[in-house]
């Protein structure tokens, strides 16, 4: 197993495999419940009972070596998806206004404050080659996505990168659950859609509960995924600064 793991990576394993996982289990165990609930509701008037029947009735659990194995197996393509999806998800909605790769030289990206960037400036004009461009905002987006290659393919060449592989991890795995949840929230919304139709009132409050559940899920680990990005490409940054210092000190 362990040599599996090396095989496969850290980034593979909690990216894909883990989101694949979490999306199939939800899928099944919303979709389960969405079909019981018009029974359940008749049959319990307790909002604590109906949670307890949620989360206790639908949890897949593989029985057979061999179950497990197709578990797994379905759990990795359907997180390749997932991670094609929530890079088309990063890029078109929550990165439309710059990554924080694409934000180094500007100070209200988020990334650095405008005194850090000052005193980054030498270091980044000494890579580049030449002062970067002011007025021109996508011009400056591409300059400094050029210049945290550039710096990441020298920490990587270093073997200091790896120092900081876990903030990457964290930031695409949490994208990646997010736009699982999103999924499973289009889900339970089309199950709400028909009840609604069907003019089942009484399961309103199931389905605010559930919803909001799954909206804050949403929430939560896509900030966690922006905060983990902009941690990862800051600290690249700031370590390549100290060997950058060192080196200038040494020389």
């Amino acid at each position: 197993m362990d040599k599996l793991i090396e095989k496969m990576g850290l980034y593979d394993i909690w990216t894909v495999l883990f989101p694949g996982a979490i999306f199939q289990l939800l899928f099944k165990t919303i979709f389960d419940y969405m079909l019981s609930l018009p029974e359940q509701v008749k049959n319990t008037t307790s909002v604590i009972e109906r949670t307890f029947l949620f989360c206790k009735s639908y949890i897949y659990e593989p029985g057979t070596v061999y179950e497990l194995l197709i578990f797994l197996l379905s759990s990795y393509f359907v997180g390749l998806l997932l991670h094609e999806f929530s890079s088309i998800f990063k890029n078109r909605v929550m990165y439309k206004h710059g990554k924080p790769i694409e934000l180094l030289l500007d100070y209200q990206g988020g990334v650095f404050e405008q005194e850090q960037i000052q005193v980054l400036m030498p270091m980044y004009i000494k890579l580049k080659g030449s002062d970067f461009t002011l007025n021109d905002k996508e011009k400056q987006r591409e300059e400094s996505r050029s210049l945290f290659h550039k710096i990441n393919m020298d920490m990587q060449r270093r073997k200091r990168a790896n120092e900081y592989v876990k903030l990457n991890v964290i930031y695409n795995t949490c994208a990646t659950l997010g736009v699982a949840i999103m999924l499973i929230l289009c889900l339970a919304l089309a199950f709400e859609i028909e009840f609604m139709i069907l003019k089942r009132q009484d399961l309103i409050l199931s389905f605010i509960s559930l919803d909001v559940v799954l909206i804050l899920g949403i929430y939560i680990l896509l900030n966690r995924s922006k905060r983990y990005y902009r941690y990862w490409t800051k600290n690249i940054v700031l370590a390549y600064q100290d060997l950058y210092i060192s080196e200038e000190t040494n020389s």
